[in-house]
């Protein structure tokens, strides 16, 4: 994958008949928010796609209740919404879309060690937290990315941008999904969940069981997947607050070069 990506940007930067308008990545505040967008979407994505079996499967609750239970998440980023204005005039532009990345950071710290002992309450509080850095960042982050691009090109720009966007989904399912299904299966191995390969199959065999045995399988699983959750978001974390401060020194070194060149 990787290399046909090379492959493509080699050949359609040479070309004269642009099918993705990748010279725009030479802007350093596009090329910045483009990267803010897909580390935005690799967490939303990921959280949306690890968090279901944990709130239904493990936690005990059907699919509605479930689905309840994420929504302090959507709320804060309705809210955080609501902050994009004040946030992008006290810390610019920029600074809105570094500091809603490592607010996102935090909120995933909280519901990674949410699983540990508190339980759900304090997942609520990580969702909140996330939230509202998801809200504050995508539209500063579009913002931004969007404001130097030539008026002539911003229909390229749109669709570059939109693209970085569905690269971080696709990496935060693909990604996340594969790390927490390595942890979830070292963190079963040796004990009476060991053998299935998701939390679902292994809470489906366990009904197949005696009750002391099912019972065992039950507890086994759901401790294995929160210790998966709290790996994969430990890391996550790690990554996107790595991705805040590349995009920090780079925005940051760029413009400083074209302040400098503008005053020579």
């Amino acid at each position: 994958g990787m290399a046909a990506l090379a492959l493509f940007a080699h050949h359609d930067l040479r070309s004269t008949n642009h099918l993705a308008e990748l010279a725009l990545l030479r802007i350093p505040s596009f090329a910045s928010a483009s990267l803010s967008l897909l580390a935005l979407n690799l967490a939303v994505s990921g959280i949306m796609f690890v968090l279901p079996p944990y709130v239904e499967t493990a936690l005990g609750n059907d699919a509605l209740t479930g689905a309840l239970m994420l929504m302090p998440m959507v709320a804060a980023a309705m809210a955080g919404a609501a902050l994009v204005q004040p946030a992008a005039r006290r810390l610019g532009k920029r600074g809105a879309c570094i500091g809603s990345l490592a607010i996102i950071a935090c909120g995933l710290i909280i519901m990674g060690v949410s699983t540990l002992a508190v339980g759900y309450p304090l997942m609520a509080v990580g969702q909140c937290v996330c939230g509202i850095g998801m809200g504050v960042g995508f539209s500063t982050m579009q913002g931004w990315g969007m404001e130097q691009v030539p008026s002539e090109r911003s229909g390229g720009g749109s669709a570059l941008i939109s693209t970085f966007q569905q690269t971080g989904c696709l990496l935060g399912i693909g990604c996340l999904g594969s790390l927490v299904g390595t942890a979830y299966a070292s963190a079963c191995a040796g004990s009476a969940a060991e053998g299935p390969a998701t939390i679902s199959m292994a809470f489906e065999l366990a009904s197949t069981r005696d009750v002391a045995q099912g019972q065992a399988m039950r507890v086994a699983a759901g401790e294995a997947y929160a210790h998966a959750i709290l790996v994969t978001f430990g890391v996550t974390a790690v990554v996107i607050i790595l991705m805040a401060v590349v995009i920090a020194w780079w925005s940051g070194s760029r413009r400083l070069g074209q302040e400098d060149h503008a005053g020579g």
